[in-house]
């Protein structure tokens, strides 16, 4: 991925948080096959941290990808930039946003290891249901662990960018800050926010 040096997301405890953030990513393997899927992070295991997923068993994305190197894309927020915005002229429009690239090995999951996963996934997404046997009852879980695969990622590599206006003046960062938290559209609120969160490109010292 092209990352300009001054836009680069580290360390690597930094990488993790926004994979666990935004954790609904982008899994590619070879053959640009590619699967929209949430993925779990456990950063304590391996070198560079262990993604943890399931596929649905309908898709046959994974029956060929035990073994194989695999790209995974999480992206952040994202936004339209307009040259309006600047007070420096002349300018031209462009688009902030920020993502995340993790490279690593396919492993698939056993039943006793999809278990688990789907349970640790529960647990993160909506600890409420491991509660509630009306809801989410064991004959179910059973008839899911039929339908789906189980699998996990090996990093061996994680990169970021985040494009957030940060090499403009000041005063540039600010009014571009100012009109995406004021805008409309959510997606614009949800940059600015990150960009708050970050302290990048609020143009704030």
């Amino acid at each position: 991925m092209y990352i300009p040096e001054h836009t680069k997301i580290e360390p690597l405890a930094r990488l993790h948080e926004f994979m666990q953030s935004f954790s609904f990513a982008t899994l590619v393997s070879p053959g640009l096959t590619a699967t929209h899927l949430p993925l779990l992070l456990k950063p304590e295991e391996g070198k560079h941290g262990i993604l943890y997923g399931h596929f649905a068993r309908a898709n046959p994305h994974w029956k060929h990808i035990e073994g194989q190197s695999t790209l995974v894309i999480f992206n952040g927020p994202h936004s339209y930039i307009s040259p309006s915005w600047y007070h420096k002229h002349p300018a031209v429009p462009t688009w902030n946003y920020a993502a995340v690239h993790a490279y690593g090995t396919v492993s698939l999951l056993n039943d006793e290891e999809t278990a688990a996963m789907l349970e640790h996934s529960m647990s993160h997404y909506d600890p409420e249901l491991l509660h509630q046997p009306e809801i989410v009852s064991q004959q179910l879980r059973e008839r899911l662990l039929a339908a789906i695969v189980g699998f996990s990622i090996t990093l061996t590599h994680v990169e970021g960018v985040q494009k957030l206006g940060q090499h403009r003046s000041q005063r540039d960062q600010q009014s571009v800050f100012e009109a995406l938290g004021q805008s409309k559209n959510p997606m614009d609120r949800a940059l600015a926010e990150y960009m708050e969160q970050q302290s990048l490109g609020t143009g704030k010292l």
